[in-house]
């Protein structure tokens, strides 16, 4: 008997649909809605909604500290000062690995949405150099350039990837790809873990071609048997670039918002 649908990983489709009659509104918790038949919901009358923007702070700081992280090695540090090797050093010089300055470095930005333009002011403030490849060109006064992807591909030392996933972007970083990067590259990938082939990059960094690469998400979560974990040079957090507490209090706030909206009969955020 619903009428509403509040959902966030469950996949809604025709078959689903079937058994709704009175269905009218799926609200997706999240901005990216390919979950969602959106095609087959149309067809039903049944509009489909989703939440732009709540999270664009909070992924944009998570990619930078994941930046942050394999530029500084901050908790590798720490613990080997808890461990005493700073202490058992003869010299006072000592560290575990090169830290390295994100100034003058190349940052290849992958679709140019909110969290993209974010993603590129505050890099723009490490004074990097910013390449953008995005579908669709916008206007800003921002200081960075459009590029090709190979382009992007070959120029950048730093390639992170905020673009939807779809039928265009699916393993969009694959062999292929990589093959077109810099060698000792490091990539950052904190919108979909379909955009990129997980075993192809895992090889990447086995060889080396691939310096370091960053995860926040994978293409089965929980993840079980994925190549991406315990790989050399990768850091795997568990799907969080989207939790700080402002971006689910901007969530929940949203998903009020779009439901009071088809209540009263003026549809927001309509993405079918």
């Amino acid at each position: 008997e619903a009428e509403i649908l509040i959902t966030n990983k469950c996949r809604l489709n025709e078959t689903h649909f079937d058994q709704l009659p009175n269905l009218k509104l799926i609200v997706v918790s999240a901005t990216g809605y390919d979950i969602i038949d959106t095609v087959a919901a149309r067809s039903r009358g049944i509009s489909v909604c989703n939440a732009p923007a709540y999270s664009t702070e909070s992924v944009a700081q998570h990619t930078i500290a994941m930046m942050l992280h394999l530029a500084n090695h901050v908790a590798l540090h720490d613990k080997a000062v808890q461990d005493g090797k700073w202490a058992a050093c003869p010299d006072f010089c000592f560290w575990e690995k090169p830290v390295e300055e994100l100034r003058s470095q190349t940052l290849g930005i992958i679709g140019f949405g909110a969290i993209g333009k974010r993603l590129a002011e505050l890099a723009l403030a490490f004074q990097m150099n910013v390449l953008v490849h995005t579908r669709r060109e916008k206007k800003t006064n921002l200081a960075i350039e459009y590029v090709s992807l190979p382009t992007l591909l070959h120029q950048c030392d730093i390639i992170s990837l905020h673009c939807p996933l779809n039928a265009k972007t699916e393993r969009l970083i694959n062999k292929n790809t990589i093959s077109l990067m810099k060698k000792g590259v490091v990539l950052i990938n904190n919108s979909r873990g379909g955009l990129i082939s997980e075993e192809d990059v895992a090889q990447g960094l086995e060889s080396g071609h691939i310096g370091a690469c960053a995860i926040d998400v994978l293409s089965k979560e929980p993840p079980k048997n994925n190549p991406l974990i315990g790989s050399k040079n990768c850091i795997v957090t568990p799907h969080i670039a989207w939790t700080s507490r402002t971006a689910r209090k901007n969530l929940m706030h949203i998903i009020c918002s779009n439901i009071q909206a088809f209540q009263s009969g003026k549809l927001k955020n309509i993405v079918n």
